[in-house]
């Protein structure tokens, strides 16, 4: 926790809640001049695939990254992180030269770090247990999703860290500079995952391989659509 915080009897104040976030809710607080963003997290996280103690390993392999948010304390209940002051980047600001050439560094800054210790994500196992959690399911749709995650899983790969979740809410525009935030869902999973969901299919100059291309899309639809009928049925809103 910021040494401002916890070594003042008087408590920080709210200044304003933030409206992005589709899982958890954030606040910016303020106190005697310095700001912080207050992340409150959902608390039935593990049924929405999110897994805080990764979120936490992840984070601090992330620590000494200029474009990842200092953390000043996390846990399973709250996160605090740096505040930021920027806003959320339009999709399309992100195809400007400048600013993808900046996700390009920074994903190949987040894939350098060796991480051949930590368990290789499974796909399959990741989407029967969405698929476990699901009050129904229309079977022939999660036949194909399954197939294209054992596809994945069987395919020749080398797991890095992913953030799973890299839209434009999840990224802060300061100036000129790009921030990645909310790393709740991030993996040791494939590496062509975080591109495919920014840049999108028809970006070949990064894959090579078709089949890998159609299974990735089919798996990121798959996982969309399982993901909003499961926050449904738990009646969550945002």
């Amino acid at each position: 926790m910021p040494e401002v915080y916890s070594n003042s009897a008087e408590p920080p104040k709210i200044i304003e809640k933030l409206k992005s976030g589709k899982t958890n809710e954030s606040f910016i607080v303020g106190f005697h001049g310095f700001k912080s963003v207050v992340r409150v997290n959902y608390s039935e996280e593990r049924k929405l695939g999110i897994n805080r103690e990764r979120e936490d390993l992840i984070l601090r392999l992330l620590r000494y990254k200029s474009f990842v948010p200092k953390i000043f304390f996390n846990d399973k209940d709250i996160q605090i992180r740096e505040f930021i002051c920027g806003r959320t980047p339009k999709l399309s600001e992100l195809k400007i030269s400048k600013y993808r050439e900046q996700l390009e560094f920074y994903l190949n800054e987040v894939q350098e770090i060796d991480v051949k210790s930590y368990e290789r994500k499974c796909y399959l196992r990741y989407i029967k247990d969405y698929e476990a959690k699901l009050g129904s399911v229309d079977t022939k749709m999660i036949s194909v999703i399954e197939e294209a995650a054992r596809f994945i899983d069987e395919s020749h790969w080398s797991p890095v860290i992913v953030h799973n979740d890299l839209i434009p809410e999840n990224m802060i525009l300061s100036g000129d500079k790009l921030y990645l935030i909310d790393w709740e869902y991030a993996d040791f999973a494939h590496p062509m995952t975080d591109r495919f969901r920014i840049f999108g299919k028809d970006d070949y100059r990064f894959f090579d391989s078709n089949s890998i291309v159609n299974a990735l899309e089919i798996l990121q639809d798959g996982v969309d659509y399982m993901w909003l009928k499961l926050r449904a049925e738990l009646n969550y809103e945002d």
